[in-house]
């Protein structure tokens, strides 16, 4: 019951907040420590999916060794987080040391063993975002059905918030836009020669 209140609590907290801060990284941050303190694991991580590359990047992780992680790429595909970024798909796996699909080469680079994780996806609008893992339990063997419920909460309010800052940024892109072609709409009435208006302009466009 205890168990129970504290992870409502928290969630509580974490909804609140996706609509009321300006400061993405600290609210990813917050969810990241929401999320190893409600499931009881050694570490989580929120890996950010890169169009450019078609790979995941550790963006935000919590734990002993999540300073080691940062920016560390994750090929899709390619151990169980590039898995679930390939079928979209939640995953247990809670006997690490015999699964194939374990992506070893991050742990020997950071220096972590991986006993069992669990991972899920962060869809937002029907789009990607990431993935969502906790990695480790604590004081018991096995990842459960209730932990991919939880965790799935945890990883769509940390798509809509990555989302929503998505949103934003283009919005505020646009309006920059629509501001720079004002300005030379207005200047068109006022500015006598070619050389002052493309002067104007460049200055207006380099700006935005």
């Amino acid at each position: 019951m205890a168990r129970r209140q504290l992870t409502l609590r928290l969630i509580s907290y974490i909804t609140s907040r996706i609509n009321s801060t300006d400061d993405l990284k600290e609210l990813l941050g917050n969810i990241m420590e929401t999320t190893r303190e409600v499931l009881n694991t050694e570490g989580c991580s929120l890996l950010l999916y890169d169009k450019e590359s078609d790979s995941l990047i550790f963006k935000v992780a919590k734990g002993d060794k999540g300073e080691n992680l940062s920016e560390l790429k994750v090929p899709r595909g390619k151990g169980i987080a590039g898995y679930v970024l390939e079928t979209l798909e939640p995953i247990i796996v809670n006997d690490a040391e015999n699964d194939s699909r374990i992506y070893r080469s991050i742990d020997e680079e950071v220096g972590f063993r991986t006993k069992n994780l669990i991972c899920v996806p962060m869809i937002a609008q029907g789009e990607i975002q990431g993935v969502l893992e906790a990695v480790n339990s604590v004081d018991r063997n096995l990842f459960d059905q209730k932990d991919i419920r939880l965790l799935s909460y945890l990883s769509d309010l940390a798509a809509i918030a990555i989302r929503n800052r998505i949103l934003i940024d283009e919005l505020k892109s646009r309006v920059g836009e629509l501001n720079c072609l004002f300005q030379i709409s207005q200047a068109l009435s006022t500015i006598s020669t070619l050389d002052e208006f493309l002067d104007l302009a460049v200055k207006t466009i380099s700006e935005v």
